[in-house]
């Protein structure tokens, strides 16, 4: 992924807003300002959704298909070539085929493009093929100031100047990092003659700078979440650097939370312990500290300090499911223990975080068969949830192969065989995605050795700060 593309585009809501934000994208990526959409619905399109002609060349014309997809759901082969199929009747012929979709980038789509490309060349009809998923998109979209503008109508000029911060730095540090300190000395100079609070344990955001810095952490978390967190944790190293001694609290507990998240992905585990407790010195009385602290001391071993704090400070505030989601997993590694769900307030047994504690509970300790119902009941709660999915299809597979009927006669039912090609399939995706990031595969280890619960990502609720 490029790394200007650490500001989230919104999907759209539907395939009509898909095809006309897209005109508007593709308008400029051809250089052509009469980009149209093909027809009206209910008309034969012929696998085109949009045309256009590249850089004026009234011979080279271009045809795009937009393929709307929700969470979950890809591009399968057969569609792919049903769409190319279509596009050979498209006249004039076209030079170029796009298929664009809100599916994230896939690699086997990406070869399938390269194939098709080339059979086609060789079957005497040449046209190129190409599938860009939405991470591609997003790329592409960010670059431009009226595609972005209309993919996200809640950009503003402030979203505008933040992005092309985000882009100086982030291209200077991967071009020209000497050019890249100096403009980090001269912002320096600047913090120090704009701020004069001190560090402390505010929360809230006291001056408009603040807001400024919020929006730079913001833009380097997103990028650490999408794949990018060795990148990021340079910049956020280089951010603490320059306001260490200016900024508040709440402004260096931020940053170092998301320090941590870094060093976390990228399996620097005592690290990022070491700086998760620091951070939560800056805002003690924070639930996103306080449920830091808690990642801190389970990735230290320290399970009875934590179960000592974690009841303490769920007494304290019943509500923090980050803290609940940490304190669910000492369970594990207390043989005594038993079901730690006991530990839980009430209100919080059903949030993803502690469901996801508990089912990693029954697998390690109690792996009889008792977490497969609880992975299922997680996936149906929260279908979007990685985490959700590889439980729940990791317990298809179990469930299936530890079958009476699997086991004396190794043949599976036409049911069972579908059941375990979906949970196959959705395990792929989710390797597939790993693959692409700069943070290195972990092996099979507790949750909370998956991507922190407290960890900005998707769309859930924000713990780390």
């Amino acid at each position: 992924m490029s790394l200007l593309a650490a500001t989230q585009i919104p999907k759209p809501a539907d395939e009509q807003a898909f095809e006309r934000a897209s005109v508007v994208l593709w308008s400029a990526l051809l250089d052509d300002p009469n980009v149209q959409r093909v027809g009206r619905r209910g008309q034969p399109q012929n696998g085109v959704d949009l045309y256009g002609i590249r850089g004026g060349d009234v011979d080279h014309h271009v045809g795009i298909q937009c393929k709307l997809k929700g969470d979950g759901q890809r591009l399968t082969e057969s569609e792919v070539r049903t769409e190319v199929r279509k596009a050979l009747t498209f006249r004039p012929a076209l030079k170029e085929y796009f298929i664009v979709t809100t599916a994230p980038d896939d690699v086997s789509m990406q070869e399938l493009a390269r194939q098709l490309t080339a059979e086609l060349k060789r079957a005497g009809t040449p046209m190129r093929v190409l599938i860009w998923g939405w991470n591609t998109l997003e790329e592409r979209i960010t670059q431009n100031a009226a595609a972005r503008n209309v993919f996200d109508p809640s950009s503003n000029p402030l979203s505008e100047d933040i992005l092309s911060d985000t882009r100086t730095i982030l291209l200077e540090q991967s071009y020209l990092r000497s050019e890249l300190l100096g403009e980090f000395h001269s912002l320096s100079c600047r913090i120090d003659s704009v701020l004069s609070l001190a560090p402390g344990d505010g929360t809230v955001a006291g001056t408009t700078f603040d807001a400024h810095l919020d929006a730079e952490i913001d833009a380097l978390r997103d990028l650490s979440n999408r794949g990018k967190p060795q990148t990021a944790l340079e910049l956020l190293k280089g951010l603490l650097d320059r306001v260490n001694n200016t900024a508040s609290g709440r402004i260096l507990f931020r940053i170092k939370a998301n320090i941590g998240s870094c060093l976390y992905s990228l399996g620097r585990d005592d690290e990022a312990a070491s700086i998760l407790a620091d951070a939560y010195d800056h805002a003690p009385t924070e639930p996103t500290a306080i449920a830091n602290r808690a990642l801190s001391l389970l990735l230290q071993g320290r399970w009875k300090e934590l179960i000592e704090f974690g009841v303490r400070e769920l007494t304290a505030d019943p509500t923090n499911e980050g803290l609940a989601g940490y304190l669910i997993q000492t369970g594990r590694y207390d043989e005594q223990a038993g079901d730690p769900i006991d530990l839980i307030p009430a209100q919080l047994r059903d949030s993803l975080a502690v469901r996801l504690g508990r089912i990693d509970f029954f697998r390690w300790r109690r792996p009889e068969g008792q977490w497969w119902p609880l992975a299922h009941e997680a996936r149906e709660a929260f279908p979007d949830d990685a985490h959700a999915i590889q439980f729940s299809a990791e317990a298809t597979i179990d469930e299936i192969l530890s079958s009476d009927s699997y086991r004396q006669t190794g043949v599976l039912s036409c049911c069972d065989r579908d059941r375990l090609r979906n949970a196959t399939d959705e395990l792929i995706a989710l390797w597939d995605d790993a693959r692409v990031s700069e943070a290195p595969i972990r092996p099979k280890e507790p949750v909370a050795q998956l991507p922190p619960y407290a960890a900005e990502c998707v769309s859930r609720t924000a713990w780390w700060c």
